[in-house]
């Protein structure tokens, strides 16, 4: 079982990320001009305040589209959970539950050519820095998630419109807090997430890929000059089957 938990959270680091973002389909080849390129950050201060909280489980994330048919751009909105155990047989009755749902103060769309290295994109981007999230309430997130699963690209590619990162896992008989050991990483003030592609998995194509990001609004890479940066960013989240790496 631990086994199984540590492929669901884990570590990923920036070329394995580059990896995911270079599988993305062209544009071009879609019928309906979608676009997947497209993230968001997170402040981190209401992440770190769950994070403290007792009996944190970890953290779902939900997909959502607001204005199908116009405002063709998902995004990503956020709630803790508490006391929770993920069970793949339950993934259909899951939906928004919290109050609140985080939304990000900062959304963002990107172009990437064709031969664009984009690892180097990764590591370099930089977004507009805010100081406040927004809010929805669980209502209207499973609104926006119900827009994304009916979308005839989006559906196709995640089928359950989700995508939860467990906190905690057990390596070598220690009990690690995966996401306390993302957000400690040198200076961390927000979360940026992207969208990466990976068809091994293939009702869960789409992979939320997590980076840490400085005060600046620029993504965090340390160990600059090294062959093989020790940055700690996180993929591995349920679903897809957490075989499926």
């Amino acid at each position: 079982m631990h086994m199984d938990v540590l492929k669901i959270t884990g570590p990923i680091n920036y070329t394995k990320a580059g990896e995911y973002l270079r599988n993305l389909p062209e544009i071009d080849n879609l019928n309906n001009q979608k676009k997947y390129f497209v993230g968001g950050t997170f402040s981190i201060d209401i992440i770190w305040f769950w994070l403290n909280q007792n009996k944190f489980s970890g953290l779902m994330f939900w997909f959502g589209l607001e204005n199908p048919g116009i405002d063709q751009k998902y995004f990503i909105g956020l709630e803790p959970k508490f006391d929770f155990t993920y069970k793949s047989e339950d993934i259909n009755n899951y939906k928004p539950e919290a109050y609140n749902i985080l939304v990000p103060g900062n959304r963002f769309s990107f172009s990437l050519p064709q031969n664009r290295d984009f690892i180097k994109f990764l590591k370099n981007d930089k977004q507009e820095a805010h100081l406040l999230d927004g809010f929805v309430d669980s209502s209207k997130m499973e609104e926006y998630r119900q827009n994304f699963l009916q979308d005839e690209v989006y559906g196709s590619v995640q089928k359950s419109g989700l995508a939860y990162f467990i906190d905690r896992v057990e390596l070598q008989d220690q009990e690690i807090s995966m996401i306390y050991k993302f957000i400690k990483q040198e200076k961390v003030k927000y979360i940026r997430y992207y969208i990466g592609y990976n068809e091994k998995d293939l009702d869960y194509e789409l992979r939320l890929i997590l980076i840490p990001v400085d005060q600046m609004g620029k993504n965090i890479v340390l160990n600059k000059n090294a062959v093989e940066d020790s940055t700690t960013l996180l993929q591995y989240s349920w679903p897809p089957n957490p075989t499926g790496q």
